[in-house]
C-alpha cells in the first residue's frame, strides 16, 4: 500500500509538472520579439499601438553594412505570441539601423524611426506608425516617403519638434547657400490634421549664421539620435 501510495504521488507531481510546462511554454516562446529570426535584436520597449502598453521593437537586417542593396525589417510584438512586421529597403547605409522612437504625428503611440540611404553628408529615414492594426509609413511633411537631414557646406536640413508644440506639430528647417555667398534659412510649420499634414506658418532668417546653420542639421525630437 505503501509503494502504491508513493507510486501515485510520482504519476501525480510529473502531472503538475506537464501541466505547468504547458501553461509556462506559450508565454515563454512569445517572449522574444526576434522569434528565431536571423540577425534580430531587440532595440527598444515603448507603446507603438496606443493601448498604454510598452511593446518589444525589434530590427533584422538583410546585406552588408554600407550594401548598395539590403533591406531593414521592424518588429513589433503587442501581446503574446503576436508579431507584426514590415519590411524596407536600404541604400548605402552604414552603422546601425535604429534612430529612435519619438511622437511626431501626435497620436497615440510612438513613431519608430530607421535609417534608409545614407550619402557624404545626406541621411534619409523611414518613419513608422501605428495604423489599422500594423505598421505603415508616415511620409514626411510635403509628401516624401522618407525624411531627410543635412550638413553640408552648401545646404542644412533638420526636423524640429519643440517641447512646448501642440500634439502633432513639426518644424521643418532648411538651409541653402545663395549666390552671393550668404546662407537663407528657412523654418515651416505644419500640423498633423485630419489624417494629412498642413502647412501653418513658414518663415525666414536671412541671413542664417553659419553657426545657427550648424544646430539645425539633423533631428530635434525627443526620442530621436541627432544624427
Amino acid at each position: 500500500m505503501e509503494h502504491s501510495n508513493r507510486r501515485r504521488a510520482r504519476v501525480a507531481a510529473a502531472g503538475s509538472a506537464l501541466a505547468l510546462a504547458a501553461v509556462a511554454s506559450p508565454g515563454a516562446a512569445a517572449t522574444s520579439v526576434c522569434g528565431g529570426v536571423a540577425r534580430c535584436h531587440e532595440v527598444v520597449r515603448v507603446d507603438v499601438n496606443g493601448d498604454g502598453v510598452r511593446d518589444r521593437v525589434a530590427l533584422a537586417r538583410r546585406g552588408a553594412d554600407g550594401a548598395g542593396s539590403g533591406s531593414v525589417t521592424v518588429r513589433v510584438q503587442v501581446g503574446p505570441g503576436r508579431v507584426l512586421s514590415t519590411t524596407r529597403p536600404t541604400f548605402f547605409w552604414s552603422g546601425g539601423l535604429w534612430q529612435g522612437a519619438a511622437t511626431l504625428d501626435g497620436r497615440r503611440g510612438r513613431e519608430l524611426v530607421v535609417g534608409h540611404a545614407r550619402g557624404a553628408h545626406a541621411e534619409f529615414f523611414w518613419v513608422l506608425t501605428w495604423r489599422h492594426g500594423g505598421l505603415a509609413l508616415l511620409r514626411a511633411p510635403g509628401g516624401q516617403a522618407d525624411w531627410g537631414v543635412d550638413g553640408a557646406a552648401n545646404d542644412v536640413l533638420g526636423w524640429q519638434r519643440l517641447t512646448d508644440a501642440p500634439p502633432g506639430q513639426v518644424r521643418h528647417l532648411v538651409g541653402e547657400r545663395q549666390p552671393d555667398g550668404r546662407m537663407r534659412g528657412t523654418v515651416t510649420t505644419y500640423q498633423w490634421t485630419s489624417g494629412r499634414w498642413v502647412r501653418q506658418a513658414r518663415s525666414v532668417v536671412d541671413p542664417l549664421s553659419r553657426d545657427r546653420a550648424g544646430r539645425w542639421v539633423g533631428w530635434h525630437v525627443t526620442g530621436l539620435a541627432r544624427y
